[in-house]
């Protein structure tokens, strides 16, 4: 009677050693996902294409408004994507925000008012990122997309159009990926993506 209590409390033993090693296998699969999914949201955001064409302003306004709207695409993809994770959004989302601070850090931004500054963007983030989510969720996408970038001023007028082809471009890369999965950034940074013709 002793070794078959012995022999269950080693069966239950080792399920709860194979439920933790589960556990913990699936988060660093978590981190890594959202690690590879922010360094595509940097590398697509910095593709020059966009600053060389004066689609936005090569300036730090500019490059945090390019991080939002890539940010802002692939948050959408991942939580309309079933077979995804459903943490990894909220953890891309904070990987994103960590860069943000980080960045200020290294801009010399004081300790003081990092919290100030990191509300601040956060405003902006959610405030561009609404208008971009009810622009790819209403039936005119291109004019919608068009008009939040002129009324967030991310695009200078008459460069508008460019963008929002991009930005619908990269949003159609994300549509053909499998479930969860990021797409390649090459070495220089730029996604695998088209330009503006």
């Amino acid at each position: 009677m002793a070794s078959i209590q012995i022999m269950l409390a080693t069966v239950s033993n080792q399920r709860m050693d194979m439920s933790l090693i589960s556990l913990l296998s699936r988060r660093r699969k978590r981190r890594e996902d959202a690690s590879l999914w922010h360094r595509w949201i940097l590398g697509t955001a910095r593709d020059p294409r966009p600053f060389e064409a004066g689609w936005v302003p090569d300036t730090l306004e500019g490059r945090f408004q390019m991080v939002t709207l890539v940010a802002t695409l692939a948050l959408r993809h991942l939580r309309e994507t079933p077979a995804t994770d459903p943490k990894l959004p909220d953890l891309v989302y904070r990987n994103v925000f960590s860069g943000f601070d980080h960045a200020l850090r290294e801009e010399g931004v004081g300790d003081s008012s990092i919290a100030r500054r990191i509300r601040k963007m956060g405003e902006a983030f959610f405030g561009l990122a609404r208008r971009l989510d009810a622009a790819f969720s209403g039936t005119s996408t291109e004019s919608a997309l068009r008009q939040a970038l002129i009324d967030n001023g991310v695009s200078p007028l008459g460069h508008e159009g460019d963008l929002a082809f991009w930005l619908i471009r990269q949003d159609e890369i994300l549509s053909r990926l499998p479930a969860g999965v990021p797409p390649e950034v090459d070495p220089q940074g730029a996604s695998s993506s088209a330009s503006a013709p």
